[in-house]
């Protein structure tokens, strides 16, 4: 299948600069791109909680300084965040646009993304997602609507349960032509692993290796 797949979160860090990634990806091979949005940690309440109940004050101020130097290149900008947010109904928001507004559903991601990272909203808030739909000129119905939909339900539950059964552990993880490829890693390297799996090229030695999911 020739096509790039991704598992990914909103509230991953280097799912965002995996989007980036992505698209430049699937715009220079000329690959569609399949958004499996997944919950990394779904046991976070409602109202979202500190990042530092996960992580310890050094580890979160080490992440993002690194997150700002990768992001730099293909600028993007992090601002720290002292709450980790509730991603689910942004999720399920997304699986509803994927179903019903498609070309829509690149916008989205994107929103999301910045609007997290960015500019440190609570995308766990629905007033936020509101927000969000209204500026992409989406109607803010889409919000209620998602909610109660039993397509973009079982879609959600889907991508978990693939997830589990492609053995992904980490976000992002990339399936470009059934190649798994895991983590944000430089775009040269993403490259060279996606025409390998494309039989354009033969394999750099010098470049992490593809495992087979």
């Amino acid at each position: 299948m020739k096509t790039i797949r991704i598992y990914s979160d909103y509230i991953c860090p280097f799912c965002y600069i995996g989007k980036v990634l992505a698209d430049r990806l699937g715009s220079e091979l000329n690959l569609p791109i399949e958004w499996l949005n997944i919950e990394i940690h779904p046991d976070t309440p409602p109202q979202g909680r500190s990042i530092h109940e996960l992580f310890p004050p050094h580890i979160v101020q080490g992440m993002y300084e690194n997150l700002n130097q990768m992001g730099t290149t293909l600028g993007l900008k992090f601002v720290a965040q002292d709450r980790l947010s509730n991603s689910h109904t942004a999720i399920l928001v997304g699986e509803y646009i994927h179903l019903h507004h498609p070309d829509q559903e690149n916008g989205y991601h994107d929103a999301v993304f910045k609007a997290y990272f960015s500019e440190g909203k609570d995308i766990g808030k629905r007033e936020i997602l509101s927000d969000l739909l209204q500026e992409l000129e989406i109607d803010p119905k889409v919000l209620p609507t998602a909610l109660n939909d039993i397509a973009a339900q079982t879609r959600m539950q889907e991508n978990a349960q693939t997830a589990i059964e492609n053995g992904v552990t980490g976000t992002p993880t990339f399936f470009i032509c059934n190649e798994r490829v895991v983590g944000a890693q430089p775009y040269p390297s993403l490259l060279d692993a996606a025409r390998r799996a494309l039989g354009l090229e033969a394999a750099d030695p010098n470049v992490l290796p593809i495992l087979k999911g």
